[in-house]
């Protein structure tokens, strides 16, 4: 399934409800797909939301220690990040920059992106937490370790 599509439709029908700068970001990637200024690969996109799906999980809250459940709006940022591609099917969003307000999952998305890259990026993937105060980064530190003391994989090992 198309997530950017979907999402970029519910925008546009008013479902979704989203601010101008996304607006324009979904347009314009709609529009660089159509003209051909790049290119969409499908198995890309899912692996990455496939393996946040079935390898990431609440660290937090009630929901804890449910596997993560990502939404549309996760779905088709995701697609953007990794399913956007250049003729030579390398990705074309390499670096992406995420403001979002207080208590709304940054880190729980973030660290959940992290492990991904952590374990399935490839020989060399840098992977930085930044933050104003160390206490912050390490949210996102702790929480990409819990997800992986708690999936199965890495207890079978």
């Amino acid at each position: 399934m198309n997530y950017i599509d979907s999402y970029l439709e519910g925008i546009r029908n008013g479902s979704v409800i989203v601010g101008r700068w996304i607006r324009l970001l979904y347009e314009y990637i709609a529009d660089g797909l159509n003209d051909g200024a790049f290119y969409f690969n499908q198995n890309k996109a899912d692996e990455v939301i496939n393996f946040i799906e079935s390898h990431c999980y609440h660290t937090e809250g009630p929901l804890a220690p449910n596997q993560l459940k990502l939404e549309l709006w996760q779905k088709a940022a995701l697609s953007v990040m990794y399913g956007i591609v250049d003729e030579s099917d390398k990705r074309v969003f390499r670096e992406i920059l995420f403001v979002m307000a207080r208590k709304n999952g940054k880190s729980l998305f973030a660290s959940s992106v992290a492990k991904y890259e952590w374990q399935k990026g490839g020989y060399g993937a840098r992977i930085f937490c930044i933050a104003p105060k160390l206490d912050q980064t390490a949210i996102i530190y702790d929480s990409i370790w819990n997800q992986t003391t708690l999936d199965p994989e890495y207890k079978a090992l």
